[in-house]
């Protein structure tokens, strides 16, 4: 049996190492480990406790202060960390909440080994009315369109996911991570132009199980999108080798108003 000050000198030292000790960017220790199970499992308790249209638009208070004191403060310790450190280059764009969002609704795939939930998702009303606008087109050319596999999410639910993909999925390690989830507010998910991350009729989305961003790219849709998304204000952000340290995301769309070159006169030039 363990005596009372070994579960105290044990509790300090789980403390201490959550507290203080110096967090491992390339992997975590065998404490830090297991503090990331029980942040998963806290997290998705959070998350779960929320109505469905609630849970993607999450407060970022809300979704930290529901954590007992130490994972909080564990918690706080590694979203405080700057993401260039981890190499992601990206832009910081808000941690406030977006207003004027339209819901869309769950779509589920079954593609017999994998099925496939979007879960209820939301888009700003002037990225929705583009995104309408381009689905009408591309059916009318390809006679399919593509669904919203994630639109706009809260910088809270933003923190959910990168601490959730944290563990497992992408082994422990703040690098691996950083490749794949942006940090809180750092993702064009959480800004008011937003990213969609699409899914086409037939459940390809280039990241479920058994799936890669090249399948999404053999898409007509996808062909379709090079082609074409930019007459409504959709572009691809993190094609091969882009320039953000930013894995490659064929499904990755996001919407912009880009503000044209002015041209110059022969006098002004």
């Amino acid at each position: 049996m363990i005596s009372l000050g070994s579960l105290l000198i044990l509790g300090v030292l789980i403390f201490v190492n959550l507290s203080y000790t110096a967090l491992p960017y390339n992997k975590f220790n065998i404490i830090q480990h297991y503090a990331i199970k029980l942040l998963e499992k806290e997290m998705d308790d959070c998350v779960a406790k929320l109505p469905k249209e609630e849970q993607k638009v999450i407060n970022y208070d809300e979704a930290i202060n529901c954590l007992d004191p130490l994972m909080k403060r564990f918690t706080t310790r590694i979203l405080a960390i700057n993401p260039a450190e981890l190499g992601f280059k990206g832009p910081f764009f808000s941690r406030e909440p977006a207003s004027d969002l339209i819901r869309i609704e769950a779509k589920e795939f079954d593609l017999g080994s994998v099925k496939i939930k979007t879960g209820i998702n939301f888009l700003p009303r002037t990225v929705f009315e583009d995104y309408e606008k381009m689905n009408e087109a591309m059916k009318k050319d390809l006679g399919k369109g593509l669904f919203v596999n994630s639109g706009y999410r809260s910088p809270g639910y933003q923190a959910y996911l990168f601490l959730y993909y944290l563990g497992d999925e992408n082994k422990y390690s703040l690098y691996e991570n950083a490749k794949w989830i942006a940090m809180p507010g750092y993702s064009e998910h959480n800004s008011k132009n937003t990213a969609i991350d699409f899914i086409s009729e037939s459940g390809i989305n280039g990241q479920a199980k058994g799936q890669t961003a090249e399948d999404f790219e053999k898409l007509p849709e996808y062909s379709w999108l090079v082609a074409n998304a930019e007459k409504y204000n959709f572009y691809l952000t993190y094609p091969r080798d882009n320039s953000y340290g930013v894995g490659y995301e064929s499904w990755h769309w996001h919407w912009e108003i880009k503000t044209p070159t002015p041209t110059l006169s022969s006098q002004e030039k």
